[in-house]
């Protein structure tokens, strides 16, 4: 099956709260956050001492192995059938050995029947890789889909083996989190300046009433005079 491409025009990422990742373990996790405006935030980190379990090659097709993964544990995840999607803000990459390829798309697809969900990535760059060589992930881009689009849950590993080929390890976990966007810098602003507000109206009245009634002593001791 061919996937849909969904192209969007760059935009600037917004914040959003991380957790912790669920199952530390994993090879490669990806943490999902809603970044509001019909957008998501995804981050992926690995283990440290990750390494290809074979000779592979990554490429710059998230269908092709080995950068899909197949049958994801415990989902669906998505309601998303089939779809190539195009980052619109972040950066993301992977790095096998001394090969390093960046991470522009993701590929989401929903299948009938529990578990069977696939989950990819695509790239700007392929690479020959080596049994025994290290696999580090990093980064975060910001995508076109719709946090509703998504069930908050933690998944994976990978159960098919057909899907990332022999070169990368399975073991991976998706973890969609159901936290509350991080407020961007100038939506905090607003509100740390009526704090501010608030806290000088309240200076400026024990102040007065301070020295009201230092007034009143003072005229209290001149009449006792």
């Amino acid at each position: 099956m061919t996937p849909k491409t969904v192209c969007c025009g760059l935009v600037i990422a917004t914040g959003a709260a991380l957790l912790p990742m669920g199952e530390a373990h994993a090879v490669l996790s990806v943490l999902v956050t809603d970044a509001g405006s019909s957008q998501t935030t995804w981050t992926f980190s690995s283990t440290p001492g990750s390494t290809a379990i074979n000779n592979g090659t990554f490429t710059t097709t998230a269908f092709n192995v080995p950068n899909a993964f197949f049958n994801l544990t415990n989902s669906p995840y998505t309601t998303i059938d089939n779809t190539l999607f195009n980052a619109v803000g972040g950066a993301a990459s992977i790095t096998i050995g001394s090969d390093t390829s960046s991470i522009s798309q993701l590929y989401i697809d929903l299948d009938s029947g529990t578990g069977s969900d696939d989950f990819g990535v695509a790239g700007g760059t392929s690479f020959s890789y080596s049994t025994g060589e290290a696999v580090s992930w990093t980064g975060s881009l910001l995508m076109p889909i719709a946090f509703s689009n998504l069930t908050p849950g933690i998944y994976g590993p990978a159960t098919n083996n057909a899907g990332i080929g022999s070169g990368l390890p399975q073991d991976i976990t998706l973890t969609i989190s159901s936290a509350t966007p991080v407020p961007l810098e100038s939506d905090a602003l607003p509100i740390l300046g009526s704090v501010a507000f608030l806290g000088a109206g309240v200076w400026f009245k024990r102040r007065r009433a301070q020295a009201k009634a230092n007034l009143n002593f003072l005229s209290s001791s001149q009449a006792a005079e």
